[in-house]
């Protein structure tokens, strides 16, 4: 398989073993790069999980520290090669569903528990900034308009997937299905917590 994405993982510092052992095990066994982001806010480790790759002109599959995805679900984000968006649906702390649509049943914005973007569409998402910013959001008819930043970190994934949704022409945004997640002290539902050590990870 072409070497055309890289695996990087977000983690606050205190990330159960499992998720982050199965990510990089995946990652080894279809022979694509994996490097773990430890010990920043959200939205920073996002935006370092997006210039890895796109100073590597590398594809990115994004995860985060509390994943727990099907040994078929990492096969299809891995290996890929329709060009497509790939998300994985999973349930927020209050068993709501992240993945969110519009009236029309058109994708508005979903997590990034597992997420993968090619390279072409990161590149045009990143033309002109980062790809995550905290940011306050509104209905606007079938779409979402931001009205402002947020505080406390949230808001960074629609943010995120407002972007993808506007590179032109308009990729495939496809769902592999929802996996499971792990709970643990820092997944407080916090966006702009960090754990005292920050690192990088190789």
């Amino acid at each position: 398989m072409a070497l055309d994405r890289i695996v990087v993982q977000i983690t606050r510092g205190l990330a159960p073993a499992q998720a982050i052992a199965d990510a990089a095990v995946a990652a080894m066994q279809h022979g694509l790069p994996y490097q773990l982001v430890s010990g920043h806010v959200a939205v920073e480790a996002k935006n370092m999980a997006a210039r890895l790759a796109l100073d590597a002109q590398l594809g990115l599959v994004l995860c985060e520290d509390d994943v727990l995805a099907r040994p078929e679900q990492w096969h299809d984000i891995l290996t890929d090669t329709t060009g497509a968006v790939l998300f994985a649906d999973a349930l927020c702390q209050n068993a709501t569903p992240n993945t969110q649509y519009n009236s029309t049943g058109e994708f508005l914005y979903t997590g990034t528990i597992l997420a993968y973007a090619p390279r072409e569409v990161l590149e045009a998402a990143a033309a002109h900034g980062p790809l995550f910013v905290a940011s306050d959001w509104t209905p606007d008819g079938d779409d979402l308009h931001m009205v402002g930043t947020n505080h406390l970190g949230w808001g960074s994934d629609v943010y995120f997937w407002q972007r993808i949704r506007r590179v032109m022409p308009r990729p495939a945004i496809r769902s592999i299905g929802q996996v499971g997640h792990i709970m643990h002290p820092l997944n407080s539902g916090r966006h702009d917590l960090a754990a005292p050590t920050q690192m990088t990870v190789l």
